[in-house]
């Protein structure tokens, strides 16, 4: 599974759309690989920011996502494209948010 962690400082963030970094994890069982790091061009916007952040994820080819926190919008899409949203404590690893989301251990929003 492909999965999307939204990224501040060295752990999951707590904004969604607002994250500075995204962080993207492939998951084979118990093998998780990061494949791309990337500032988000969307993070700085003055409105929108949760709308355009799918645009970015779909490019990004992703599966899942995980923060601490979701704007309704952003829900809203994310369920539209068939991309999973799911929430972690802010601070928490990255790589093991991305682990568990991929097992379904993370709620899901």
């Amino acid at each position: 599974m492909r999965v999307a962690v939204m990224v501040e400082g060295d752990g999951v963030s707590s904004r969604f759309a607002r994250a500075p970094e995204i962080r993207v994890y492939e998951v084979q069982d118990d093998d998780v690989e990061l494949v791309e790091s990337t500032s988000n061009p969307v993070a700085n916007l003055p409105r929108g920011a949760g709308r355009q952040i799918l645009t970015v994820l779909t490019e990004l080819n992703v599966e899942a996502t995980v923060a601490a926190r979701y704007g309704p919008n952003a829900l809203q899409g994310l369920k539209a494209q068939g991309i999973k949203a799911y929430v972690a404590e802010p601070g928490t690893d990255p790589e093991e948010a991305a682990l568990k989301a991929a097992r379904g251990e993370l709620p899901e929003e």
